[in-house]
């Protein structure tokens, strides 16, 4: 269901940058790093409450919102 969401940010990222802030990205690399921050963050999004059900014990819905809780937390 977020695949979708996934590849807008991908394709609207660099054009963001670009238009916005005036970065080009064959000049800068950085837009190449907030690509790749982005993408492992995703990885381990998807990683988290598979661990806390795995390894921790926790039930499927409690390992999701154990999850969602730590990535929601920098944002508050």
């Amino acid at each position: 269901m977020t695949d979708g969401v996934w590849w807008f940010f991908l394709f609207w990222t660099p054009a963001y940058l670009s238009t916005v802030y005036g970065m080009d990205s064959t000049q800068a690399a950085f837009p190449l790093f907030v690509l790749y921050g982005i993408m492992l963050l995703s990885i381990i999004g998807g990683w988290l409450p598979t661990y806390f059900v795995e390894k921790k014990g926790m039930n499927p819905y409690e390992g999701r919102m154990r999850a969602m809780l730590i990535f929601a937390f920098p944002h508050y």
